[in-house]
């Protein structure tokens, strides 16, 4: 099985930033990060604090404790509560109702792939998804996963920009000097036209 790191980067603030996906939020647990491509939305069970209150120490359990620790996990990666950024974004988003959101916290260190079991296929297509480049060039702008590699487009940007501003400003001094050559021409054919019309012999006999 492919397993690796999953980065502190990959956050709900970050991904909304980077991906353009943004979150819809469920009252359903099984549609926790079920990721529609195609509406750029993800949707998260906001309940995360009342998840915990249902595992059971009993042999029937309602919903089974791997599934609520893998689900309390999902949420603190996605939504790390040391993070400014994150807590920012879920008061602007859930203004006055947490919903929830604030604890429990756990899990310190980095979290693989393979620790998690349920919500393994989703937490993999959203990564993918994450790491894939920015869809739009808002996105693009503020991608800086790869600051050598963001200062190396931009750059790139900026030479093509100038390039293109310096070559539509050699048209125009182009197309304008062809413009006065023409009626350059213009004026020396008149003159010409005028000469022949009348000789300088002639046109000094009229005169006397």
């Amino acid at each position: 099985m492919f397993d690796f790191v999953l980065p502190d980067n990959f956050t709900v603030v970050k991904v909304r930033r980077y991906s353009g996906i943004e979150i819809e939020w469920t009252s359903s647990l099984r549609e926790h990060l079920d990721l529609n491509r195609e509406n750029r939305t993800l949707k998260i069970f906001r309940m995360k604090h009342y998840v915990p209150l249902l595992i059971s120490n009993s042999k029937v359990e309602i919903i089974p404790n791997v599934v609520i620790d893998e689900y309390i996990k999902t949420m603190n990666l996605l939504f790390p509560s040391s993070d400014p950024k994150t807590q920012k974004f879920l008061r602007k988003r859930l203004k006055k109702q947490s919903f929830g959101m604030e604890g429990p916290v756990g899990y310190p260190g980095p979290l693989y792939l393979s620790d998690f079991h349920f919500w393994r296929d989703r937490l993999s297509t959203l990564y993918a998804e994450f790491c894939q480049p920015p869809p739009s060039m808002t996105q693009l702008f503020n991608d800086r996963r790869n600051v050598l590699q963001w200062y190396t487009f931009w750059f790139a940007v900026l030479i093509v920009g100038l390039t293109l501003v310096f070559g539509i400003i050699s048209s125009v001094t182009a197309g304008l000097s062809t413009r006065f050559a023409y009626e350059a021409l213009l004026l020396a054919r008149e003159a010409a036209d005028s000469a022949r019309a009348c000789p300088p012999v002639a046109c000094g006999l009229q005169r006397r």
